[in-house]
């Protein structure tokens, strides 16, 4: 089992809710405001729009053209690998078990039934932890740091 070092929060449908508490009351609304047709059990939703739709798999904001992929012929050489926990940062206290609520749905909750997986594999729900220990290389960290003419490696 390994321990995953996150430093922001985790990005498709287990960032909706936090991504939605930092926007403004316009661009939030503006987000929202569409009519979305429902999808279907194994379609994707294209972006970050409606923000509600919670439980979907998401593909990138720009990338609305995207395929879909599949990574089964990766299970025929790979065995299974388990995070026992992911550590996130820069996620403020009052949306701890907002975030861990969403990672747990979007990491292992809305897998559903796994009675048809092959037997080498099992449903596992890694920890969510959080740290308020900075990345050095996070946006935050290098925003308020100002400008910089040496190397990312420097610090």
């Amino acid at each position: 089992m390994f321990t995953l070092p996150a430093f922001a929060s985790q990005g498709g449908d287990a960032s909706m809710r936090i991504l939605a508490s930092g926007q403004d009351q316009e661009m939030a609304a503006l987000k929202d405001s569409s009519v979305f047709v429902p999808l279907s059990e194994n379609e994707a939703s294209r972006g970050r729009d409606n923000y509600a739709r919670l439980g979907v798999l998401r593909t990138k904001p720009g990338r609305a053209d995207s395929p879909p992929t599949m990574c089964t012929l990766a299970t025929r050489f790979v065995s299974p690998l388990y995070l026992s926990s992911i550590v996130i940062g820069e996620v403020p206290f009052d949306m701890h078990g907002i975030v861990r609520e969403d990672c747990d749905r979007a990491l292992w909750k809305r897998l559903g039934s796994t009675d048809d997986w092959p037997p080498e594999y099992r449903l596992h729900a890694p920890l969510i932890k959080f740290t308020s220990k900075p990345f050095i290389h996070s946006r935050t960290v290098i925003e308020t740091a100002g400008p910089s003419n040496g190397s990312c490696n420097e610090g």
